[in-house]
This record gives structure tokens, C-alpha cells and sequence, in this order.
């Protein structure tokens, strides 16, 4: 006879949280799988957070609080990503040195050469010399993300407050990206698009790295409230869609000719968020822009059998980053 005393379940839970909702990912890792167990998506109350940052703390963390109970989620080590409104992307170069003493030269670098509009802060980054270059290159280029502490700060209190452990804070483009290279072969450069109700996060990546995260205010609800009462919701989608394309056509021309990477061939976009229409945007802005389009899932995950699949692959765009948030720990 086997009791299987010593079998258990590991739960891997990834949120995000944007101005108007919060999403919860939970991944159950067994010996043999690791399979998507629970999901959850609830909208933020009016008024605790604007443009990313917590207005009411003890609200907050009372609604988080409130959540938990409500969705059953088990896990309490969760992997947070939240918007990048108030986080810096930059590009910087330092000695080729071996990976254990990089934090410190990056952390040198930044208090020697990069004047930051806040005092304290947190950072990460990510090497960009390619792996094969790396033994005979002098310097290294690094892509430094770093944010102010009191941006990230009450996030990590709110989230324990509530009775979780942030273990990692984390752009949304980082997560969706982590989802999607386990499903498709990307080319070199790449243009991602995450669409909320109130903004719109773009992010472009060059060799698996972010070089450019920039976001934008639009509002597809107000397209639709805003219609003419003979017109329809295509007509609104399709302004949204329009609108949406002059703002890409704007980064993306950034990017290639004021960063000079005018060598470069931006010839994908993929699309994840928060609306229905994500498949009619995409078609609009592939026609647009002249780029391979398409809107991104859950792809081949396993996910529990007591989830319904019709309503899960319904949402499935919208839950692509807390997903990639949730796999960041099984993939570190």
C-alpha cells in the first residue's frame, strides 16, 4: 500500500494589477505537471490606484484581503507585475565582469552617472551582449531597469497586509513574453501590446531583451460610449483600432530612426489585454502597419479539469501576463 505521505502540491501564483483591475493566476506544480489550478479577475473600486500608484493603502490591502478569501487562492508566494508608468528603462555599459560582481559595478554606475528624479530605488537588469560575444568583449551592454521605492514599496505592504509574499516585482512585458516563447519562434524584433480599459502598455524587444517600453492613454470604452446612437460597436473598434495604429506608428518610428536602429525590421506585433475586440484590432493594425499581427493565449498550458474551457479560452488574452508572472518562478 502507498500513503503518498510525502506528496504535495506547490502553488505558483502570478497578479496583475492595473488601475482598474487586478488578476490572479495560480499554477499548481506536481511531480509530474505543472498545471493552471485557479484564475481570478476582479475590478479595483473607483479611486484606489491612478496611474499605477496606490491612493488608499489600508483599502487596498483590505480589498486584497477580500479577494483572497473570495477566489480560495492558496499559494501565498506570488510574482507581482504592475504598471510601468513610474519605471525607467535604460541602456547602460560597463566592464566585462563576471556575473556575481555585476550588481555591484551596475550599482556603481547608476549613483556615478545617471541622475534620477527620485532618490531611493530598487533595480534589475538583463545583459545584452550576445552569449557568444561575451568571453572576448571588453564592456557589456545591459538593459537597467529601475523604479523609486515608494512606487514599488507600498505595493509589497498592501500584498502582505493581505497575507501574500511578493517575491518579485516585474514588467508586464517580461511576463507576457515568457509566455509566448514557450509557444511560437519570434524573429529578432518584436513589438508587444498589452490594451487595458484605460491604457495601453507597448513594449519592444530586440534578442529576447526589452529595448523601449513606452505607455499611452486610451480608453476603448469611451469609444463606445461616445458613439453617435445610429452607429454600432464596429464603428467604435475601429476608431479605437485607428487611433491605437497612430500611436504604434509613433513608437515604433522612435525607435528605428531616433534610437538608430534603423537596421533592424520590426515585423511582428502580438496583442494581449482586456477587451473582446482584440482579434478586429489586430487584423486593423496588421493591415496598418505592415506587420504579422495576432493576439496571444495560454497556448498548449494544461490547465484543471474542473475549469471551463469555453470561458477560459474566452479571457485567455487577458490572462497572459499573470500567467507569465506565475511561470516566472518555474523558469528562473
Amino acid at each position: 500500500m502507498k500513503w503518498n505521505l510525502w506528496k504535495r502540491t506547490e502553488y505558483m501564483v502570478g497578479v496583475e494589477v492595473k488601475d482598474s483591475v487586478i488578476k490572479f493566476v495560480e499554477m499548481a506544480k506536481s511531480a509530474k505537471e505543472i498545471t493552471l489550478s485557479s484564475y481570478c479577475m476582479e475590478n479595483i473600486p473607483e479611486g484606489l490606484i491612478s496611474v499605477g500608484k496606490i491612493q488608499r493603502q489600508q483599502d487596498f490591502s483590505d480589498f486584497l484581503f477580500e479577494i483572497k478569501n473570495k477566489a480560495g487562492i492558496q499559494g501565498k508566494n506570488i510574482q507581482l507585475s504592475i504598471s510601468s508608468h513610474h519605471i525607467l528603462l535604460r541602456p547602460i555599459r560597463i566592464p566585462n565582469l563576471p556575473n556575481k560582481e555585476l550588481a555591484k559595478a551596475v550599482s556603481l554606475e547608476i549613483e556615478n552617472s545617471i541622475q534620477l528624479p527620485f532618490e531611493e530605488y530598487v533595480f534589475d537588469f538583463g545583459v545584452i551582449t550576445e552569449q557568444d560575444k561575451r568571453s572576448e568583449a571588453k564592456e557589456l551592454d545591459l538593459m537597467l531597469v529601475i523604479a523609486p521605492k515608494s512606487y514599488i514599496y507600498p505595493y509589497a505592504d498592501a500584498f502582505k497586509k493581505a497575507g501574500f509574499y511578493p517575491e518579485s516585482v516585474d514588467l508586464a512585458s517580461f511576463a507576457v513574453h515568457r509566455v509566448i516563447q514557450r509557444e511560437e519562434s519570434l524573429g529578432d524584433t518584436y513589438m508587444l501590446v498589452n490594451i487595458g480599459e484605460k491604457s495601453t502598455e507597448v513594449s519592444i524587444f530586440h534578442q529576447k531583451v526589452p529595448r523601449l517600453v513606452r505607455t499611452f492613454n486610451l480608453d476603448l470604452g469611451s469609444y463606445i460610449n461616445n458613439l453617435p446612437v445610429f452607429s454600432d460597436n464596429h464603428s467604435a473598434v475601429h476608431s479605437f483600432a485607428r487611433d491605437m495604429g497612430n500611436e504604434l506608428e509613433r513608437v515604433m518610428n522612435f525607435y528605428l530612426y531616433t534610437l538608430n536602429n534603423r537596421e533592424q525590421i520590426l515585423a511582428e506585433l502580438v496583442l494581449v489585454g482586456d477587451t473582446k475586440d482584440l482579434g478586429e484590432i489586430s487584423e486593423y493594425l496588421s493591415s496598418r502597419l505592415g506587420v504579422r499581427s495576432w493576439v496571444a493565449g495560454i497556448g498548449r498550458i494544461p490547465f484543471a479539469q474542473e475549469l471551463n474551457e469555453k470561458s477560459l479560452r474566452e479571457i485567455e488574452a487577458s490572462l497572459v501576463v499573470p500567467l507569465g508572472m506565475a511561470l516566472k518562478e518555474e523558469m528562473a
